[in-house]
C-alpha cells in the first residue's frame, strides 16, 4: 500500500471499451495521476493485444469439470469446513477443480495488495492439495465490522420502521440474506430472578464477510450439437482474488463449490450488469484480469463499505374462521 493510504486495482483495459476505461479514471474514488489522452493511447495499444489473442468458446461440459482428487487429510478440512457452514450453503452442489480460462467473471478488477496475501512469494504451481485447501479448506479471515441503529424512517400508515447501519474496512462484507438459516427462533426473554416466562420470535439478520469458499455459478446455456450434452457458462461468485493468484503463479485448474442453477436465479447482482457481459459470445474471463499484459493498475481511494438496512414491519390482524 502506498503512503497516501491509496489501493491498487488492476484492471484489464484491454478486454473492456474505451467508455469503460474512461469511467474509470473518471471514478471520484480514483486517484491515479495518468491523463486521460495517455490512458486512450495505453488502452489502444492493449486493446489490439487483446484482440490479437486466440479466444477459446467459453461453454463447458459437464466432462470439462475435473474430479476433486485430494489427499484424505485435505479433504478431512475440506469437510470440517462445509461442515461448519452447512446452514448457508446450496442444498445440492459439487467439489470439482473447474477450468480458469473458462470462468466468467462478473468484476472487471482486483485488488493487488489483497491478492499477495495468498502465497505471498512463492512463483511456482500450487499442488492439488494446496490449490484445494486455500480455495475450498481455508476459513475466511475476521472481519471488523462497526454497527449503528440510525433511528425510525417514516414510512406508511401501520408500518413500524427500523434503520441500521453496517460498515467496514473489508470490502467482503455484505448483507447475508436470513433463508438459509434457521428462519425462526424461539427466545426466553424471562427474567430468571423472577421466574416469569416471556416468550418471542426472531428472525435472524445477518451481516459479515460471506462464504470462505471458492464459488462458482454453473448455468445451462444450450445444448453441443455432436453429443447433446448440456453446455453450461461457469461464473465466478466468490473467490475471484485466489482464482487470480492461482492463474498468476501458472495454474490451470481451480478447486471449487459449483452450484448449478438455471439462467432465471442468477442472483440479481449479476444482472444488474450488462446481461452480454455474461452470457454473451465473448464475456470477460477471469483469465483476462489475470493477464498482465493488457492490463493497467490505478490508485484508488482507499473506502470503507457500508450496508443500511432498513426493517419494515406491517402488523395485521386476519380473523380465521
Amino acid at each position: 500500500m502506498s503512503t497516501d493510504g491509496s489501493i491498487e486495482r488492476l484492471y484489464p483495459i484491454g478486454a473492456l471499451s474505451q467508455r469503460d476505461v474512461a469511467d474509470i479514471r473518471m471514478d471520484p474514488f480514483c486517484v491515479d495521476t495518468v491523463g486521460i489522452d495517455a490512458l486512450m493511447d495505453e488502452w489502444k495499444a492493449k486493446s489490439d493485444m487483446f484482440r490479437s489473442l486466440r479466444r477459446e468458446p467459453v461453454g463447458v461440459l459437464d466432462s470439462d469439470l475435473l474430479p476433486l482428487a485430494v489427499s484424505p487429510q485435505t479433504m478431512t478440512k475440506i469437510g470440517g469446513l462445509l461442515a461448519a457452514y452447512r446452514a448457508y450453503l446450496p442444498t445440492t452442489y459439487d467439489l470439482a477443480f473447474v477450468p480458469i480460462s473458462k470462468l466468467v467473471s462478473p468484476q472487471r478488477y482486483v485488488e493487488l495488495e489483497y491478492t499477495r496475501a495468498f502465497f505471498d512469494g512463492l512463483s511456482r504451481r500450487l499442488t492439488d492439495d494446496e490449490n484445494a485447501e486455500c480455495c475450498l479448506g481455508a476459513a475466511v479471515r475476521e472481519a471488523k465490522i462497526d454497527a449503528a441503529f440510525l433511528g425510525y424512517p417514516k414510512g406508511q400508515p401501520g408500518e413500524f420502521n427500523y434503520l441500521y447501519q453496517f460498515s467496514s474496512d473489508d470490502q467482503n462484507i455484505r448483507y447475508i440474506p436470513a433463508m438459509p438459516l434457521e428462519p425462526l427462533r424461539d427466545l426466553d426473554l424471562s427474567s430468571e430472578r423472577t421466574g416469569g416466562r416471556y416468550d418471542a420470535k426472531a428472525i435472524t439478520v445477518l451481516v459479515g464477510p460471506g462464504l470462505p469458499f471458492v464459488h462458482v455459478l454453473k448455468v445451462p446455456t444450450g445444448f453441443d450439437g455432436a453429443s447433446g450434452s448440456t453446455v453450461y457458462r461457469l461464473i465466478t461468485s466468490n473467490g475471484i482474488h485466489r482464482i487470480f493468484r492461482l492463474a498468476e503463479l501458472g495454474n490451470t485448474y481451480v478447486a471449487a463449490l459449483v452450484q448449478t442453477i438455471s439462467l432465471r436465479e442468477v442472483p440479481d447482482r449479476f444482472i444488474e450488469m450488462r446481461r452480454d457481459a455474461l452470457f454473451g459470445p465473448d464475456p470477460l474471463r477471469v483469465s483476462d484480469v489475470a493477464n498482465r499484459a493488457i492490463g493497467r493498475g490505478f490508485r484508488w481511494k482507499k473506502s470503507r463499505r457500508v450496508i443500511r438496512l432498513q426493517v419494515n414491519i406491517v402488523q395485521e390482524i386476519s380473523f380465521v374462521p
